[in-house]
């Protein structure tokens, strides 16, 4: 094994080394592709299924770095780097932004940015695992103040919500002679950005020029950075030298290589505050999630479709289950109460039988068809609904700190939508001490499956859990 010489660049890292080398490292990292059997390339063996994270001409993403030094100090192979990345250094710390206080945990996220170096490189990039109500917008803006008054930034974000939201609180924090975007709402080019990713896809090409010129990314909701729109634009921002994905749930894809993607663009997690810190700490409400039974009389054949739609969507007896415990909750003056479905069939099925139990109470419904969601939900935000039923488009970036109760209908396999519908309900109120979260344990090869998974995840956030099913 000769010596292995790594020449460094923000997007990519090119590895010169002897074909052997090269060759084991294409082996190492590579990660077979789900499905792969079906593949008309795969069967008539173009394609041997894999997704290879070394390049046959020796080329990978720059966020893989780590991992792929630590293979190479495992194996005792000799490797020396040339740095072309034109890097900067940070000014300061910031404490305070704006009229905010940065809390000690969002200091120690800013610093694992400010300071992170792989060796004797600096190497500020990675992902901050920070959950539902850490503060993400002020240690954007912390970011973007911490560095040289030169440097640009821009911060993508998924949802319009997040984009208003983002637009309206960072602006207050850095200054608004400072704040510029890309949305729905025109585009205004400035020394921090926050722009929606949707916008900047629909106008890459006109954009792709301007991109080249900032030197800071932030990528909200960064479990996104593995699909297309993302990549697309990741791809476009390709002289940035500080790359930071933030998300309460990244590295949680079933798919390896959705969290390979991840981490090749970003690099490795830098800093995490979990739902249990921020209950602990006071900054978020503690969460009682009880599990009680959904279907127990369901008897499909091994087919998804079928289960989730007779045992789930159209089970007498399980949205039975769901308005009882709505009833519960009712009853104990737990309002308002947040009520989620996964289609909008059964959001609608749901909202009609929520109304029929409780007429004297104000009931709306929302999912991406309606119209006027947006007003609907603001009323829910301010209390002048006391039960929202509604589908999964409330999972991400909504502020619902009123919600007394929250009961989760729409089953489902992900871990990221179940943190993330988690999170709308831990939002911290004076109203509440504590949150009601409910879910469900369905039959079924499936369901029940999928069912485990998901206590299993309320399981490792140390939620407090009440096991009320029979099956």
């Amino acid at each position: 094994m000769g010596q292995v010489k790594l020449i460094i660049g923000n997007s990519k890292t090119k590895i010169e080394c002897s074909l052997k080398d090269k060759q084991a490292l294409r082996n190492k990292f590579r990660i077979r592709v789900p499905g792969a059997f079906f593949s008309d390339a795969f069967r008539t063996r173009i394609w041997d299924g894999f997704s290879y994270y070394v390049t046959d001409s020796g080329y990978m993403s720059t966020g893989l770095l780590p991992k792929v030094c630590q293979f190479m100090d495992e194996q005792k192979w000799d490797y020396e780097f040339e740095d072309n990345r034109e890097s900067f250094n940070y000014n300061l710390i910031p404490k305070k932004v704006g009229n905010l206080k940065m809390r000690d945990y969002q200091l120690q996220s800013v610093k694992s940015v400010l300071k992170n170096y792989y060796k004797d490189l600096y190497f500020p990039r990675g992902v901050l695992d920070e959950a539902t109500n850490a503060g993400k917008n002020l240690i954007a803006a912390a970011l973007f103040k911490a560095y040289p008054s030169d440097k640009k930034l821009i911060f993508v974000v998924n949802r319009k919500h997040i984009y208003i939201q983002g637009k309206k609180e960072i602006g207050e924090l850095i200054g608004e002679s400072e704040m510029g975007y890309i949305g729905y709402d025109g585009v205004k080019w400035n020394r921090f950005m926050i722009c929606m990713a949707q916008s900047i896809s629909s106008k890459i090409h006109s954009l792709r020029g301007q991109l080249t010129k900032f030197d800071i990314v932030l990528c909200d909701e960064c479990h996104y950075a593995s699909s297309p729109t993302y990549k697309e634009i990741l791809l476009a921002l390709d002289n940035s030298f500080v790359r930071i994905g933030l998300s309460g749930t990244p590295f949680k894809h079933k798919d390896k290589n959705k969290n390979e993607r991840i981490l090749s663009f970003f690099g490795p997690t830098l800093h995490k505050t979990s739902n249990d810190d921020l209950i602990r700490l006071g900054f978020s409400t503690k969460p009682i999630v009880t599990i009680s039974d959904g279907n127990t009389l369901i008897k499909i054949p091994k087919d998804y479709k079928q289960e989730e739609t007779l045992g789930l969507i159209k089970s007498k007896e399980r949205n039975g289950n769901v308005l009882r415990r709505v009833k519960k909750h009712v009853k104990k003056g737990r309002i308002p109460i947040l009520v989620i479905c996964k289609f909008h069939n059964h959001t609608e099925l749901m909202y009609r039988k929520v109304k029929k139990k409780f007429p004297n109470l104000r009931i709306n419904f929302i999912h991406v068809k309606v119209k006027n969601r947006m007003e609907i939900l603001e009323e829910f935000k301010v209390g002048k609904l006391d039960i929202l039923v509604s589908s999964k488009l409330i999972k991400e970036g909504q502020n619902l700190p009123l919600i007394g109760a929250l009961v989760i209908a729409a089953g489902g396999d992900s871990n990221i939508d179940v943190l993330q519908i988690v999170g709308r309900a831990l939002r911290k109120h004076k109203s509440k001490r504590r949150v009601w979260i409910d879910d469900f344990k369905d039959k079924g090869a499936y369901l029940s499956r999928h069912s485990k998974h998901r206590i299993k995840v309320y399981e490792q956030e140390k939620f407090k859990i009440i096991k009320r099913y029979t099956i």
